[in-house]
């Protein structure tokens, strides 16, 4: 064990289980169909959603137009479902697989998904590309820190990608997280441990 100083006191670091997240996914797509049918089969892994948002033109950075085409949409979803935060690395690798069945009659993906994490001090993003903002969760997938939450709202970092910086999108996760603090609190006091 680490000995953490804190003031006068010293405290011993124990592992403990973190308290769980909220799944969330970002599409872009320029195919209404294959966006349906990612969308299914993430709520046949994750369960009910509790938000999908209004579809959107993504018009920010033209960096999917060579693989998907002109005219990209961009909507989002997120569970209810609450997991262990080490599961990123599992739901990454599906939405992976997902986007390659998904695409199987054409070259390059009909859609991409780029699944995350909602969690009381942060928001994270699955990746597999690696930069040095991004450590290793293993198993091919990287996460990027994409917001922190500090004085009342998640904030963008200096690497945070411009549209998440954004305050349409912050507005957004700080309205996912204010659901996913109301259910985490409702789980913490259905079993009796408080929050």
């Amino acid at each position: 064990m680490y000995k953490i100083t804190t003031g006068e006191k010293n405290v011993l670091s124990e592992p403990r289980p973190p308290k769980p997240a909220r799944p969330f996914a970002n599409f872009f797509y320029t195919d209404e169909a294959a966006l349906a049918k990612a969308i299914d089969l993430l709520d046949g892994r994750l369960g009910p959603r509790c938000f999908t948002s209004e579809p959107e033109p993504f018009e920010i950075s033209r960096y999917y137009e060579p693989e998907m085409g002109p005219g990209m949409m961009r909507r989002f979803a997120a569970w209810e479902l609450m997991v262990d935060p080490a599961e990123l690395v599992d739901i990454k690798l599906a939405t992976w697989d997902m986007e390659q069945k998904l695409s199987a009659d054409k070259p390059g993906r009909k859609v991409n998904i780029d699944p995350g994490l909602i969690s009381e001090g942060h928001v994270l993003l699955a990746t597999g590309k690696p930069v040095p903002h991004r450590p290793y969760m293993g198993r091919g997938v990287y996460v990027d820190l994409t917001l922190i939450y500090f004085k009342g709202s998640y904030k963008p970092l200096e690497w945070t990608y411009p549209d998440y910086a954004g305050d349409d999108i912050i507005e957004m996760m700080n309205s996912l997280r204010k659901k996913y603090m109301a259910d985490l609190k409702k789980i913490h006091n259905d079993d009796g441990s408080g929050i």
